[in-house]
């Protein structure tokens, strides 16, 4: 696959070697640490998270351009930078990181610092997003658990002494413990994750 707007040639499959190969990395203080997050987030190893890193910045033909963009302007003074530090990852993530770095004429460490600040950076936003959706959700749910009280209980005040309002509160219990408090446990699980 070719990326026209820059013209890098992103061969995917080449991702897909796994063949390791230690690198040495001088990386900013602030993507050492959104590296250590994204390791904790996705619960992934190191190798595995440059992968992804490069995996996601390739497949997206405006982040190429954003990120060697963001290197260019940013001087390398103006960061602070860990002491070098070995990895782990992949020949093919290394080729890829060199080849970027070579035709744009950017720091590779510059460039992978950026790369793993702007993924952390759009995971959380995306994290955020799904959390307000999950929180949207769950007062809807609320607002139908409410309703169908309330349709319950109308229908107990209408059929009063009749043998159906057993049916009524089995109807009522089976909406809750097996639609409602089910469902609702799990948006509650997933906006505290987020």
């Amino acid at each position: 696959m070719k990326n026209k707007e820059n013209n890098v040639d992103i061969n995917l499959a080449l991702l897909t070697d796994k063949k390791s190969e230690r690198t040495t990395f001088k990386l900013t203080i602030d993507a050492r640490l959104s590296l250590e997050w994204l390791q904790k987030h996705f619960k992934l190893t190191i190798k595995e998270i440059f992968d992804y890193i490069t995996w996601e910045i390739l497949k997206k033909q405006n982040d190429i351009a954003d990120i060697i963009k963001i290197t260019k302007e940013n001087p390398s003074g103006s960061n602070q930078f860990d002491p070098r530090k070995t990895y782990v990852i992949s020949r093919a993530t290394v080729k890829t990181l060199n080849n970027l770095s070579k035709k744009y004429k950017i720091s590779r460490d510059e460039l992978i610092s950026n790369c793993i600040e702007k993924i952390k950076i759009k995971i959380k936003l995306k994290n955020e997003s799904d959390r307000k959706k999950y929180i949207e959700a769950s007062k809807v749910l609320s607002e139908y658990e409410s309703y169908t009280n309330d349709v319950c209980k109308r229908l107990i005040k209408i059929l009063e002494h009749d043998d159906l309002v057993t049916d009524v509160d089995m109807l009522e219990c089976t909406c809750y413990d097996v639609g409602i408090a089910p469902l609702q446990e799990k948006l509650n699980e997933l906006i505290k994750e987020k």
